[in-house]
C-alpha cells in the first residue's frame, strides 16, 4: 500500500469516527408507546371528560419502545417513584437502530 493510500485511509478513519461522535451527540425523542388506535376526526372531537379510549393493545402486551419514529425495543411500565417507567424486555441491535436512523435521515434529503 503506498503512502497516499494510507493517509486517505486514515482521513476516511478519522471522518467517520466525527461522524459517529455526532451522530452519538444528537437528541431525539424517546417514547413508550402504550397503544394507538386510528378513529375518524369526527368521533376524536365528541371526546368528553370521562371518554375512555380503548387502544390496539391488551394490558398484558409490553410497550413499543420508540427512538424518533422507530420502534426499537419493547418493555413493560414500571413505577419509579412518582413516575412511570419503563423496563427493558427486549432490543434490537444497536447496528439495526442506527441504520434505521441513517434510512430516515437520507428520505428526509
Amino acid at each position: 500500500m503506498s503512502s497516499s493510500e494510507d493517509h486517505s485511509t486514515e482521513r476516511k478513519g478519522k471522518a467517520e469516527r466525527r461522524d459517529i461522535n455526532r451522530l452519538l451527540s444528537v437528541r431525539l425523542p424517546v417514547t413508550a408507546v402504550l397503544g394507538q388506535k386510528r378513529m375518524k376526526m369526527a368521533d376524536v372531537l365528541g371526546f368528553r371528560v370521562g371518554t375512555i379510549l380503548e387502544l390496539d393493545k391488551s394490558s398484558d402486551d409490553l410497550l413499543d419502545l420508540v427512538l424518533g419514529s422507530h420502534k426499537i425495543g419493547r418493555g413493560e411500565a414500571v413505577r419509579t417513584q412518582d413516575n412511570f417507567g419503563l423496563q427493558i424486555i427486549e432490543m434490537g441491535s444497536i447496528s439495526d437502530t442506527i441504520r434505521k436512523l441513517g434510512s430516515k435521515a437520507k428520505s428526509e434529503k
